[in-house]
């Protein structure tokens, strides 16, 4: 899907949401960590801390650049844009002590299922090292997911 052109991954990423529509919610997260564990990296594409410049889901696939935060974004999109929606979905930001080393991971019901911690895989906040910090937390509200 990374290759395509605009159009055709907006309607490839439509597509994928209306296939996991039809799932249940773990083995649609799970379908979703592999979309966007397979999406091409390109570091520092956005800040952690500017969720004011960070782009609205169609700007994100078009413009076809994956951070880490970007791919966080795109899994909280993915699932808000699905029938999958209902979840409580946040953004948390985790910063490992030491290093200046970051972690944008998606956290859906208090940490019950964590994404984008491992590439593709979906873990439980008990799998997060004792050496990250959480530095900031963006809620699917304060993200105004709703606008969408």
């Amino acid at each position: 899907m990374w290759k395509l052109s605009a159009p055709d991954r907006l309607e490839q990423w439509k597509r994928f949401r209306k296939e996991i529509d039809k799932l249940e919610f773990e083995p649609a997260l799970d379908r979703v960590a592999q979309f966007w564990g397979s999406a091409p990296f390109q570091p520092f594409y956005l800040e952690s801390q500017q969720p004011e410049t960070w782009p609205d889901p169609w700007t994100l696939i078009v413009e076809n650049c994956y951070c880490d935060l970007a791919k966080a974004l795109g899994i909280l999109y993915t699932l808000h844009l699905s029938d999958h929606k209902t979840h409580d979905y946040s953004l948390v930001v985790m910063r490992q002590q030491g290093t200046r080393y970051q972690y944008n991971l998606v956290w859906i019901d208090g940490g019950k299922y964590v994404l984008n911690l491992e590439t593709a895989e979906v873990v439980n906040k008990k799998s997060i090292p004792d050496n990250l910090v959480k530095i900031i937390e963006y809620t699917k509200h304060e993200l105004n997911l709703d606008r969408f």
